[in-house]
């Protein structure tokens, strides 16, 4: 972070950011230790806690101009080391919060892909800090690098041990600070007619501008008439700071792709496409590595047909035209489907040829090689890498070199897959 310009500019524009917002009150400081004994003194119930920052790149996975791939800083509440005015652990309220799910993503989708309607999404600038936090006053530990010039003495040296502040808003990182800002949120949200939708949380529609809008955290998705939309975000944007709306694009780790077709009966459709490759190439760059961190070798690794679902076109409903002459049977998947238009209503995939398959794009007429085995590779160390492959040690034992950190590409491929998953 420290090496890097752009780095360390999104560290200046956030602790900016939080300071012009008055996410706490620094005409008021104190050293950590005289506040917690002035607490305990005069009976009051406080927290304290401290504030640290975090820089990430945001969306590694796509290209280096790309938009949306940046640096981000944020400041945040270290939840797990909160104490009392007495040192005792804090306890919360821990209401918890309910952010919007997938399925209601897809929905507002859906919705917005209906003749006349359109969807668009838009992201709450900063959005928990724009709640208030609630609960017991809790008072903040500000790191050096947020210290206005008068906590400084004229050598440079610092006029404080520990200094503390009250903290005003639901700043990241609290227990309590999603619930505060979702409460605000829905709270903003009834006020402007938006009605609730049952046992779907953090949804909402107008019924007098038919509009669906789907809460996600920060992110908002609205969807509906065309003609209705910026009257939608017009009715929130006074209480609620949320940038510019634009057209769906990249939505919880997702591409989202509309577009327009004809289907066979020659009308002209809307599609959607949930686009998860930038996503799980990323997955498999963080197994490279995370292998070449450990072994020292960056792996090989061989190549793997794409699963393919085993359903046979000719007999679906949506290819009843189809005959045995359209189709064409899949060698690798044993799967029949329609050379010059793969799945019904969608244009047929770049670089398809008349001897490959749509979806895992092999070539038909070479099927040899598949199911080869895994080339292993030695690491600097002499013992046995390639990506994490198990093998025995000198005390035949076996080594599974990538057992502590098979969660973190885990995780990442189970979301992947539940994105890509289509409901």
């Amino acid at each position: 972070m420290l090496k890097s310009a752009k780095a360390m500019a999104s560290v200046k524009v956030e602790w900016g950011k939080l300071k012009k917002r008055k996410v706490w009150d620094d005409s008021v400081v104190m050293e950590w230790a005289d506040k917690a004994r002035n607490a305990r003194n005069s009976g009051q119930k406080i927290h304290l806690g401290r504030a640290f920052g975090i820089c990430v790149e945001k969306h590694p996975e796509l290209p280096e101009d790309h938009p949306d791939r940046k640096y981000k800083y944020r400041v945040v509440f270290q939840g797990n080391q909160v104490v009392d005015e007495s040192w005792e652990a804090a306890v919360f309220r821990d209401l918890g919060s309910s952010p919007a799910s997938q399925q209601a993503g897809k929905f507002a989708d859906v919705y917005g892909a209906f003749k006349g309607h359109s969807c668009e999404q838009g992201d709450a600038s900063q959005a928990y800090v724009q709640a208030e936090l609630t609960g017991l006053e809790t008072w903040i530990a500000l790191p050096p690098e947020a210290w206005p010039d008068e906590w400084w003495n004229d050598d440079g040296s610092p006029r404080f041990v520990r200094p503390v502040v009250r903290l005003i808003r639901a700043l990241y990182g609290h227990p309590d600070a999603g619930t505060c800002w979702e409460q605000k949120c829905d709270k903003v949200m009834k006020e402007k007619g938006f009605a609730a939708v049952e046992c779907w949380p953090s949804c909402y529609f107008h019924h007098e501008l038919k509009v669906f809008m789907v809460v996600y955290v920060d992110d908002f998705k609205n969807s509906g008439p065309t003609g209705n939309l910026a009257k939608a975000w017009a009715l929130i944007k006074d209480d609620l700071e949320i940038e510019i709306p634009d057209k769906p694009g990249l939505y919880l780790g997702c591409m989202n792709e509309k577009w327009t077709t004809t289907n066979a009966s020659g009308n002209s459709v809307n599609v959607v496409t949930y686009n998860m490759k930038p996503f799980m190439e990323s997955c498999v760059t963080r197994y490279l590595d995370l292998c070449e961190e450990r072994d020292g070798v960056r792996p090989q690794l061989r190549k793997a047909m794409t699963p393919y679902l085993h359903s046979d076109h000719r007999k679906s409903p949506s290819c009843a035209p189809h005959t045995d002459g359209e189709a064409v049977k899949c060698p690798w998947c044993k799967t029949s489907f329609d050379l010059a238009n793969p799945l019904p209503g969608l244009p047929p995939p770049s670089g398809v040829r008349g001897d490959s398959h749509p979806s895992c794009g092999e070539n038909s007429s070479t099927p040899e090689g598949v199911g080869g085995k895994q080339k292993r590779v030695r690491s600097k160390d002499g013992s046995s890498g390639g990506g994490g492959l198990a093998a025995k040690n000198e005390n035949g034992k076996v080594n599974r070199p990538m057992n502590k950190l098979a969660a973190s590409v885990l995780m990442k491929l189970l979301y992947g897959a539940r994105m890509a998953k289509q409901e």
